[in-house]
């Protein structure tokens, strides 16, 4: 050993001496995660945690649809359709944004119940006007005679001025006119029973039932009347008297709009009669 040398320290017991790299390799460097990646244990932006639900929206304040079903609901009171069409469009809106909208669904709901009940009052409103169009077309109804048979004064007094066409329907006990010559009868030229007439109505009354019971029924019970009607008008029963009588009976069409009144005329098959025949016991 050189006197210059230091002397070796050998180490401690227990240590031992740090030993590095070999030669010519290089220590581990430290890895870095690539761009975007997400730590391990974190959530990715704008994902809910596993097992957690998605914040709800917080109740109140204006979202989607909400001002257009108010005004839909009022709509649904004033025109009813359009209310409909305007909630129903309010409350997709509020759907599409996951809120409920009560103002929308109640707009539909009153809409549609308004609508449904406009529908069913115009439907009535254009039935009655129909009716009464058809009323008016079938002409002037026949007028109540009050009892089923009218019994005369010994002095029957006329209602229609002389020289007047009435309307057949007019005609009441009393009443002189001449023949109007026609087929189915409106109108009769009414005149003075003083002056030379070919009828007089001596009685009148109302047929019952609501169907139209055929001619030969109708022409029966209009016999059986003014048969009745007869003598106590004239003064005399119908198998002593020179008279004769007829009547003015519905038709089948006056019938359907409610006529159903028979006129008992009497007449003289020798011609025209002038005075009243009231009384005449002939």
């Amino acid at each position: 050993m050189s006197d210059n040398e230091p002397p070796q320290v050998p180490p401690a017991p227990g240590w031992a001496a740090p030993a590095g790299p070999p030669p010519g390799d290089q220590p581990p460097t430290a890895a870095y995660p690539p761009a975007g990646a997400v730590p391990p244990g974190q959530v990715p932006p704008g994902q809910a945690p596993p097992n957690q639900y998605p914040p709800q929206p917080q109740p109140g304040g204006d979202y989607p649809g909400k001002t257009l079903g108010i005004v839909g609901l009022i709509l649904a009171f004033v025109a009813s359709l359009i209310g409909v069409i305007v909630s129903a469009v309010a409350l997709v809106q509020s759907r599409r944004a996951g809120r409920k909208n009560g103002p929308a669904l109640a707009g539909i709901i009153v809409g549609s119940v308004l609508t449904v009940i406009g529908f069913i009052v115009s439907i009535v409103l254009i039935l009655a006007l129909v009716n009464a169009a058809a009323q008016q077309a079938d002409g002037p109804l026949p007028q109540p005679t009050g009892d089923e048979q009218v019994q005369p004064t010994a002095d029957p007094q006329p209602t229609q001025e002389p020289d007047d066409q009435s309307d057949v329907f007019l005609l009441t006990v009393g009443d002189c006119f001449n023949d109007p010559n026609v087929d189915e009868i409106f109108d009769v030229p009414i005149v003075d029973c003083s002056e030379p007439h070919d009828y007089e109505v001596f009685g009148e009354f109302d047929l019952e039932g609501d169907a139209f019971p055929g001619e030969d029924a109708l022409f029966a019970q209009a016999d059986e009347g003014c048969l009745a009607a007869f003598q106590p008008y004239i003064g005399v029963p119908f198998e002593q008297s020179t008279l004769s009588f007829s009547y003015y009976v519905p038709t089948e069409q006056s019938w359907i709009s409610g006529d159903r009144l028979v006129s008992c005329l009497v007449y003289d098959e020798a011609g025209q009669t002038t005075g009243s025949l009231a009384g005449a016991a002939r």
